[in-house]
């Protein structure tokens, strides 16, 4: 029988080797917890686990951040929602739980980086080429997000996801209400005045917003016309804006496209024609339909047509306006505007009457509503007893000259000094009868 002390000394030799086995033990480990299946191959080297580790160290009691991954043989007890979103669960047998193996798309094309930075957190998923989600109606969005388009965007050097997705920091994200990828864009695009809050509210005024409330789910909104990811400036190029109109307007965008003024911007991106927004507004888009765009036409084209810098360019008179506003036609469009009642119908004939709305083409080719010869049948859509000779009786937009009408041109000239002669012979009178009557007291 050993000794007491003996006895002691031995247990404590014995917990002093157990000691320094498990330190041996466990320095022999590779960081990260117990090997496993799989682990000589893990340790050969290869690529690096291409997304953040911070959130997932669970993960690391198996899995390596370098090297092929080593999968166990199940996931009793490790279950991660997160790594569902890459990884798909292969088919359970009714005697294991189910086995997660990486799937084609498994590693997104992003470096492993603290998952504070925000553009790793949300490119550890949204990165996967091919990733999309299915809305309960059936539709399918990409969610692959587009980093280059989006870097070259005006929004790309200023704002991060979370500015537009809000509540979508959290993983798994919340879900969506919407059932379709329409209802979504509808539901998303207030975010928009967070930063554009004054040209969000212009559009509460347009038809567009008139017409999504009232439950029309294709009039469209910010995301529409400027895009989503890619937003760009409008107008760069210009020509860009009426074909982005075109994506609900197409019919009328054919004949614009066909118009001179569509040409000249299609054909040779020229800064000075018009476009659907200089027209009918940008974001408190208006009807054309209404009576008081009606009356507001001539002053419309006549913020082009009166300006002469811009018609010097192109040898086109700048009196169009006033002399069309000197006519019986541009005085009673003056009359109805003075009533300011836009309840109210005018019929008085405006610039697109006669000229065309969309389709304007030039006053000298031969299928102009304006050329002499065709003028007869421009008038009689409103007045329809018209005659070949009607038009005769109208001086175009053009001023008398001795050129062109001359006799009214004389007429006007004798006028011209003949009333004031006998305004001021009638005031010369009237002063000398005072004159002479004050003289008689």
């Amino acid at each position: 029988m050993l000794h007491p002390r003996a006895r002691s000394a031995g247990q404590s030799c014995g917990r002093l080797v157990r000691a320094v086995l498990w330190v041996l033990l466990l320095t022999s480990l590779p960081a990260g917890g117990a090997v496993v299946a799989g682990d000589a191959e893990a340790q050969s080297g290869g690529p690096p686990v291409l997304h953040p580790i911070e959130g997932r160290e669970g993960c690391t009691q198996c899995h390596r951040t370098t090297g092929s991954l080593a999968v166990p043989t199940n996931h009793v007890g490790r279950a991660n929602e997160t790594c569902l979103l890459c990884h798909a669960a292969a088919t359970a047998t009714p005697t294991t739980a189910p086995t997660l193996v990486p799937t084609t798309a498994a590693a997104p094309a992003t470096t492993a980086a603290p998952s504070s930075d925000p553009w790793t957190f949300c490119l550890t998923c949204h990165s996967v080429p091919g990733l999309t989600m299915t809305f309960s109606n059936g539709d399918t969005v990409a969610l692959t997000f587009p980093v280059e388009a989006y870097r070259q965007s005006v929004h790309g050097n200023l704002l991060l996801c979370e500015a537009c997705h809000s509540g979508h920091r959290e993983v798994p994200h919340p879900s969506l209400d919407a059932n379709s990828r329409r209802g979504y864009a509808i539901a998303r695009y207030e975010a928009c005045k967070a930063c554009h809050f004054v040209n969000y509210t212009k559009t509460l005024d347009s038809v567009h917003f008139r017409a999504l409330s009232v439950g029309q789910p294709d009039a469209p909104v910010c995301t529409d016309c400027h895009g989503a990811h890619n937003v760009s400036s409008p107008d760069h190029p210009r020509s860009g804006i009426p074909q982005i109109c075109a994506k609900c307007h197409a019919e009328i965008y054919r004949a614009y496209e066909e118009s001179v003024h569509g040409q000249a911007l299609t054909d040779t991106e020229n800064q000075d024609v018009p476009t659907c927004t200089d027209c009918h507004g940008v974001h408190n888009v208006r009807g054309a339909t209404s009576n008081s765009f009606h009356l507001e036409i001539p002053q419309l084209c006549g913020s082009c047509h009166a300006d002469g810098n811009r018609m010097a360019k192109y040898g086109l008179s700048t009196r169009v306006l006033t002399t069309y506003l000197q006519d019986f036609h541009g005085m009673t469009v003056t009359l109805a505007r003075e009533k300011k009642d836009p309840d109210i119908l005018s019929y008085e004939a405006v610039c697109t009457d006669c000229h065309g709305i969309h389709d304007i083409v030039s006053t000298k080719v031969a299928l102009s509503p304006v050329l002499k010869t065709n003028l007869a049948g421009t008038c009689q859509r409103c007045h329809s007893g018209a005659t070949k000779n009607f038009p005769a009786a109208w001086l175009s937009h053009y001023e008398p000259s001795l050129e062109r009408a001359p006799l009214v041109f004389l007429i006007k000239f004798f006028y011209r000094i003949f009333i004031p002669l006998v305004v001021g012979g009638l005031v010369i009178q009237v002063a000398t009868n005072i004159w002479s009557m004050a003289r008689r007291r």
